[in-house]
């Protein structure tokens, strides 16, 4: 009994020293393994930081200052941002609308709405295009248009019988030493002169006063653009005329109208069948 009693003990002090033994080689192993990650670790810090000391040495041996490379970098960052925002488009202007009365030789003569700047072109397609027998040549289609401006558009008749007027017009008033006979030749070319009514195209000859059927113009009625219409009265002289009718009051007779400045027996005498006084 006493001998199984030592036997076991024997046993189990061999254990527990394998056990101790076995404990120790462990530790060790693991210090081992622990102390050289530490060398690793220290290992690759110390060439990390190596080749950031070459680096930074060769760019100074070059000539270049690592900090100001960095300042030029974000100064170029932010350029780029500052011109991307230069680069924007524009924003696009909303057209103002005008107002045009569109009459004559169209399909649907009326007042049409168009964007600010339109030419007569335009106008015309508005207003359906040109009826068969318009004048398609009369005005310059490409001339642009304000807002309250009426667009006559005239036939090829009308366009004939101003031609014929324009052409007789030009000699008498070359005579006359004046130049008013080419207003006729100008509304027929597409540039008309301009009328106190505003209107493009239309012919500007008026009938007298407009009462019955006398075909003469009324010198005590008559406006600048009816005036200029008279053979040899241009312009000047029509505002001539309407000057020296505001000034001395109606004219007593048509005789009279010799008594304005730049109107002798010359042009009256090529006039006096086609005035009257009322």
């Amino acid at each position: 009994m006493g001998r199984k009693i030592k036997y076991r003990c024997g046993i189990w002090i061999v254990l527990f020293f394998l056990w101790t033994a076995s404990a120790m080689t462990g530790c060790a192993r693991r210090e081992e393994v622990f102390l050289e990650e530490m060398d690793s670790d220290e290992e690759n810090s110390n060439r990390k930081a190596g080749e950031e000391s070459t680096a930074y040495e060769n760019n100074v041996a070059a000539g270049e200052n690592p900090k100001k490379q960095s300042a030029v970098s974000d100064a170029g960052s932010e350029g780029n941002t500052e011109n991307s925002a230069l680069d924007l488009p524009p924003e696009t202007p909303i057209p103002q609308k005008i107002f045009v009365d569109v009459c004559g030789a169209v399909v649907n003569p009326g007042v049409y709405e168009l964007d600010e700047g339109a030419r007569i072109f335009q106008a015309v397609d508005a207003a359906g295009g040109y009826l068969p027998e318009a004048a398609i040549n009369y005005l310059n289609r490409a001339r642009s248009i304000g807002d309250g401006q009426q667009i006559y558009v005239p036939t090829e008749k009308e366009v004939a019988e101003n031609l014929e007027l324009a052409m007789a017009k030009v000699p008498e008033a070359l005579n006359d030493g004046d130049k008013s006979g080419s207003s006729g030749l100008e509304e027929i070319q597409g540039s008309p002169a301009e009328n106190p009514s505003g209107t493009v195209g239309r012919d500007t000859e008026s009938s007298g006063d407009g009462a019955g059927d006398d075909p003469r113009i009324n010198l005590n009625t008559a406006d600048v653009g009816q005036l200029s219409t008279l053979s040899g009265i241009g312009q000047s002289k029509a505002e001539a005329i309407i000057a020296y009718r505001e000034e001395h009051g109606d004219f007593a007779s048509i005789e009279e109208i010799m008594n304005v400045e730049g109107i002798k027996e010359g042009t009256f005498s090529k006039i006096k069948d086609k005035i009257s006084t009322g």
